[in-house]
């Protein structure tokens, strides 16, 4: 079973609009109301993918309700750890003309009696993971080194580890030695402030986070791909043919798709770019994968490392 943390759930709100203009009355065509978070979409698509998951969260108030009615009507398995606090909401503003605007809200807080439980509950599940992925930012009140110690806590259960997160809590869970991160660009230059305009200066980067006892590195390069560096090297993979809708939850595709399978590095990244292009061509986080675009997924060691990624 494939455990997946999310220490910061919410509920996205997606409002489509025929234009945006700032200062003025805008109506929506149409809305969707979904249940998120980021470890929260990577069992969404394992559980449609037909993997089996378990989605573990904080949650409370009407938030709560909503999260767990969706995810019952869907039989997609799952764990609520009470808290006091509503659970956040994040709203993303989709014009036919203009560019995507996402507005998401700071984490529901949680105080040190939930942080406990939150971990504790947790500690119960990993009895049943082969992975854990934690996945999204660490919320108002507890530790920034919350994740790093799920992650000690998962390792020493023999459970195999993936982090998706940012800033001071990626920095603190790399000291914990995650067997998988899956930083942005913009991620990895939070952590190692190194120069990330080619492909030969994002492996420079993961080589600094591998250093510090990572096993695998996937930067995710947005439509230049993905690149995965481990101890044999790395590889690039790109997709082609693909028609970008929505890149909301692509990288947590990316996530799912990773973790999906445990065959070789290649076939791995293949499948991951290949989740995510099917992501990027849905309207909404819940999508579905297309077979013709796993052919367009290129996975190679022969490149120049001075290609540009943005």
């Amino acid at each position: 079973m494939i455990l997946t943390v999310t220490p910061s759930p919410a509920v996205d709100l997606t409002l489509e609009l025929g234009q945006l203009e700032l200062g003025a009355v805008n109506r929506s065509d149409h809305s969707e109301q979904e249940a998120s978070g980021k470890g929260v979409n990577v069992s969404w698509a394992l559980h449609r993918a037909g993997i089996e998951t378990l989605a573990l969260f904080p949650a409370g108030g009407t938030g709560k309700s909503f999260m767990t009615r969706a995810l019952n009507d869907a039989q997609l398995p799952h764990r609520v750890v009470p808290i006091a606090a509503e659970l956040r909401a994040n709203v993303t503003l989709r014009p036919h003309l203009g560019l995507e605007t996402k507005i998401n809200s700071p984490g529901s807080p949680l105080s040190g009696e939930e942080t406990s439980a939150f971990f504790l509950a947790i500690d119960q599940e990993l009895s049943q993971a082969s992975d854990v992925c934690i996945c999204g930012s660490v919320p108002q009140g507890a530790p920034d080194d919350l994740i790093a110690d799920i992650v000690r806590n998962a390792k020493r259960r023999g459970v195999r580890t993936l982090v998706d997160t940012s800033g001071t809590a990626l920095d603190r869970a790399i000291d914990a030695c995650p067997d998988i991160v899956t930083p942005n660009v913009h991620e990895l230059f939070e952590i190692t402030h190194t120069p990330l305009t080619t492909l030969g200066e994002v492996i420079t980067a993961s080589e600094l986070i591998r250093s510090r006892g990572v096993e695998t590195v996937v930067v995710t390069l947005g439509a230049a791909g993905a690149l995965l560096v481990d101890s044999d090297g790395a590889l690039w993979a790109r997709a082609t043919g693909v028609k970008p809708i929505n890149s909301v939850g692509a990288g947590d595709a990316l996530l799912a798709g990773l973790v999906s399978q445990k065959e070789s590095p290649a076939e791995v990244l293949r499948t991951a770019v290949w989740w995510a292009s099917s992501a990027v061509e849905s309207m909404t986080t819940l999508f579905r994968l297309n077979p013709a675009l796993l052919e367009g997924v290129k996975v190679t060691r022969d490149f120049s490392l001075s290609t540009t990624v943005n």
